[in-house]
């Protein structure tokens, strides 16, 4: 054999080698590639593992791993690797639309040797390549194609070859059967954690322990299941043709309270939009109003409004906001609408509730009321009859018509009230805050307290909730009690008021009925012992000048909203009134 042939025949050989080395890489990489695919099950460790994996096999400095949005028909950076976070956050293509969107339309890999001068890509993209060369490859299993994975800027500055191309396409059609899997263990994952949220939103809407903390459930498990950071609950109040804003959670500043005061009135354009499934026009009006009221910021890049319907009939609004979200899938809008339509069910039983507990309350008081009305027609009765027998008795004539005159004036004074307790009104009560009305009733007395040489001290408890009153009724049952307190100190003295929360009996479930307390101590002349059980008759009063129905009345008031007074007093050391209203 002559040098020459053995010289080619080696170098034929070294070649062979560096190819089959090549090969028995490119496998080897293949391999490991896949048994450390194969290996991951979460969704986002995954898509970064292939475009490192793929990037690194192929010595690619920049490479993106995109996919495919079925509903919107486009492609967004899933995973990447040497692009910077803006473009990773932006970039979004339509099918057909530059390199990875001709992938996705027509299934096939592409190499483009120089972008330069292709006529297809070059005004898109020849800004976004430091090299001229890149590699695009669809990420397809079973017919689907999932996304394109792509590859440019070789670390050699070399363009990429159609070896590079056939590695990067066995690599892909691996890589999708692996995305394929585990976006099906991710979707069932999901589905098993919205399950769990929405079992668990029924049994916590089921037994809380009001419409607040309900409210609050549904609420943090909506947080749950869609990834928003921004709820508002409004009421609708059909008579005004006006929505009230009635709770919201506020990711940052930890608003979780409820609100009042901010109300929005719709005009005849908007309240069209109140059932429709889209209110473009309406949610920027509330959004707008959440702006001015601060209690939302313009960051929001998504902000949508639900309707709370029950039986037909609108309820209210559910409005929902993210700083990260854009858009929201139709399942996580189906979602949202399940878990409105058992705040909607809750607000309902809510409601119904509330009317036959006031129901039954009214018909208690108007039972009292009406059986204090006899004992005024029974003396007006008893004294006619003797009347007809001494009519001729002037005395007796005078002494009887003035007794019936009283009574007749008792008769009046308890239909006026019977009348009051039975208006409409009274089920107008709303939630607010205690201290406010106790400040406003103060106002009212400071120049009595001044005048008498009282001293006030408050001790207002921290945070304490708001309660579901009439505000102009509580303010009354206050004012007497501080009027009676101010005259019981003639001398001077000191009155504090002090509210904090006392759980008091329970209800059928054994738990603790919570109650706002408002206590008002005086230092005032008391109560005597055989007085004590009759401060809150009827026209019972030990003061001259006194009707005696300022604390029949107040502790009425109390009953209605559910409450009760107690009374505590010391004979000349002075006396504590109680009032406790149901949280």
């Amino acid at each position: 054999m002559t040098d020459k042939k053995y010289n080619s025949l080696l170098a034929e050989l070294t070649e062979k080698n560096a190819s089959l080395k090549v090969k028995l890489k490119e496998l080897n990489s293949l391999y490991r590639a896949s048994k450390l695919l194969t290996s991951m099950q979460d969704l986002d460790k995954l898509l970064d593992g292939i475009i490192g994996l793929a990037a690194n096999v192929l010595q690619a400095r920049t490479g993106s791993l995109m996919l495919l949005n079925e509903e919107t028909n486009e492609l967004s950076i899933s995973a990447s690797k040497g692009l910077d976070a803006e473009t990773v956050r932006t970039v979004r293509m339509k099918i057909g639309e530059g390199i990875a969107g001709w992938v996705v339309e027509y299934g096939k890999p592409l190499l483009v040797k120089n972008v330069e001068k292709d006529s297809r890509f070059r005004r898109v993209n020849r800004e976004r390549y430091e090299t001229k060369s890149l590699i695009s490859v669809p990420l397809e299993t079973q017919g689907k194609i999932l996304g394109v994975l792509n590859l440019n800027n070789k670390r050699s500055g070399k363009a990429f070859t159609a070896a590079d191309l056939r590695l990067l396409t066995s690599f892909a059609a691996q890589a999708a059967v692996a995305v394929d899997n585990a976006y099906l263990l991710e979707q069932n994952r999901r589905k098993i954690q919205e399950l769990s949220i929405l079992y668990e939103i029924a049994s916590n809407v089921g037994t809380a322990d009001g419409l607040k903390k309900a409210v609050e459930n549904v609420f943090s498990g909506i947080c749950q299941i869609v990834d928003i950071d921004h709820c508002y609950w409004f009421m609708w109040e059909e008579r005004y043709k006006r929505l009230s804003l009635a709770f919201a959670m506020v990711a940052g500043s930890q608003i979780s309270q409820w609100l009042e005061g901010r109300e929005i009135y719709l005009t005849e354009d908007l309240l069209i939009h109140l059932k429709d499934r889209r209110k473009d026009r309406l949610n920027k009006t509330i959004r707008d109003s959440l702006i001015d009221w601060e209690l939302c910021g313009r960051q929001l890049s998504f902000f949508d409004s639900f309707s709370i319907l029950a039986r037909g009939n609108l309820h209210g609004l559910f409005c929902a906001g993210s700083i990260t979200l854009k858009s929201i899938s139709e399942n996580e809008l189906q979602l949202i609408s399940i878990v409105i339509s058992q705040a909607a069910s809750l607000y309902e039983q809510h409601s119904a509730l509330s009317s036959a507990t006031h129901m039954m309350t009214m018909s208690k008081v108007a039972s009292e009321i009406a059986h204090d009305l006899r004992h005024p027609l029974t003396n007006i009765k008893g004294v006619l009859q003797v009347l007809e027998t001494k009519w001729y008795d002037q005395n007796f004539r005078v002494e009887s018509l003035k007794l019936i005159n009283q009574e007749i004036y008792r008769l009046t004074e308890l239909t006026k009230e019977l009348v009051r307790f039975s208006n409409p009104s009274r089920f107008q009560v709303k939630h607010r805050d205690i201290h406010r009305i106790l400040d406003r009733a103060l106002d009212l007395v400071k120049e009595d307290l001044s005048r008498g040489k009282i001293e006030l001290c408050k001790e207002y408890g921290q945070d304490l909730p708001l309660v579901y009153v009439h505000e102009n009724e509580v303010f009354e049952i206050f004012l007497n009690i501080l009027l009676n307190s101010i005259e019981s100190m003639a001398d001077g003295g000191q009155l504090t008021i002090v509210t904090d929360l006392r759980d008091h009996l329970k209800d059928e479930s054994g738990k603790p009925l919570t109650f706002l307390r408002v206590n008002f101590t005086d230092t005032g002349v008391g109560i005597a012992p055989e007085h004590r059980d009759r401060i809150f008759e009827r026209y019972f009063t030990t003061k001259e000048g006194g009707t005696g129905l300022g604390l029949s009345i107040a502790k009425r008031i109390v009953a209605v909203h559910r409450g009760f007074i107690e009374v505590h007093s010391v004979p000349n050391k002075g006396s504590t009134f109680s009032v406790h209203l149901p949280v």
